[in-house]
């Protein structure tokens, strides 16, 4: 010890807790066509991003999204959580409201000169 001072006691802080940082959502710039791809970004490289769309709040079992994550509903919007070991998830990042316009019908065929009737189709170019 010191010489002129006596040893104190020992003194034992709580454990310090340390949160996750919140993903940032990029959504694109325009409205898209049929789906859209939203970019989410962790902040830290040892976390990890989780991503619903389905108006859900995102765990670690949701759909992994750290470079992005595919929104193939209208009006939906991205709620994303980071986890990283030994931190606590971060708080959930929601992005604004993701327009996703229809494909376009395709009529078959697309016009011409018919006797008495034609039979159209017509067909839903997207996925699925």
């Amino acid at each position: 010890g010191h010489p002129v001072l006596k040893d104190s006691q020992v003194s034992v802080s709580n454990a310090f807790l340390i949160q996750a940082r919140s993903p940032i959502i990029t959504l694109p710039v325009a409205v898209q066509t049929g789906f859209a791809v939203v970019n989410v970004t962790v902040q830290r490289a040892e976390e990890k991003a989780f991503c619903t769309s389905d108006g859900t709040m995102p765990t670690v079992l949701s759909d992994r999204c750290d470079r992005h994550f595919t929104v193939m509903q209208n009006h939906a919007r991205v709620k994303a959580i980071a986890v990283g070991n030994d931190l606590i998830p971060s708080n959930t990042s929601i992005s604004d409201m993701i327009i996703v316009r229809s494909y376009a019908p395709v009529f078959n065929p697309d016009g011409g000169t018919f006797e008495d009737m034609a039979e159209v189709t017509l067909n839903y170019p997207g996925p699925g």
